[in-house]
């Protein structure tokens, strides 16, 4: 997590470094962190609870206000609705691993995944003295989403390694995007803001040939969807 936090400081830095043309000037170019605060919908919404985004986004809009955007979102939270029944068929009658040492081992469970997008779309401008406006976007990507799954010290060789897979519900597949939101950038290069409503929905297939919980493959295909607010 130190990483991503590292990784987002240093984009926002970059990004006040390649600046912005002034208002006279339309053509635009961006570079900016964004967090996000999401809720899965759809299949996706079995498995996990709330949880947050955060990336970066290089953006572009033409002198026609035409935008083009690549964004990449890393994706985490700690509500796995499945906890309890993940290793139901290697837990003692209380829910607990033993653990190599013969104690009850300390297993936690977090939601991890990422999303890259291209997307385009349009802004409308508003009528400001300040480069201020409507933007309504849509794209494609991939969509990646697993249970990570920890054991402190690394004592309960069960959940370990390769074992870890068998567990971990690895799904990804084709993703569609929507977006609408306000950006407001005043007359001067390093002061923008956006906020917006967004949407992700994603066909994903599992990744793993064999998840114990259910004693085979997961062959089907899903449809998972996460939305929620975007700011950058």
């Amino acid at each position: 997590m130190k990483k991503i936090v590292f990784i987002i400081i240093f984009l926002s830095i970059t990004y006040f470094t390649f600046g912005q043309k002034l208002v006279d000037s339309t053509k635009t170019l961006s570079l900016i962190a964004h967090y996000s605060f999401d809720f899965p919908a759809l299949d996706m919404k079995d498995r996990y609870g709330n949880n947050n985004g955060v990336g970066a986004e290089l953006s572009y809009k033409t002198s026609k206000n035409v935008l083009f955007a690549l964004n990449y979102t890393y994706l985490f939270g700690n509500n796995i609705k499945i906890e309890d029944s993940i290793f139901k068929g290697i837990s003692t009658s209380d829910g607990f691993i033993i653990d190599q040492n013969g104690m009850y081992a300390e297993v936690f469970c977090y939601e991890r995944g990422f999303s890259v997008i291209a997307k385009a779309g349009y802004q409308f401008q508003l009528p400001t003295k300040y480069y201020s406006g409507i933007q309504v976007m849509g794209g494609g990507g991939f969509l990646q989403h697993k249970i990570r799954i920890e054991n402190r010290e690394n004592v309960a060789p069960q959940i370990l390694g390769d074992y870890a897979k068998g567990y971990d519900y690895l799904r990804n597949g084709p993703a569609g995007y929507l977006y609408v939101g306000y950006v407001f950038h005043a007359n001067q290069k390093i002061i923008k803001f956006t906020a917006g409503f967004d949407c992700l929905f994603a066909f994903t297939q599992s990744r793993r040939d064999y998840l114990f919980p259910i004693q085979g493959p997961d062959k089907g295909t899903h449809f998972d969807m996460i939305y929620g607010f975007k700011f950058g």
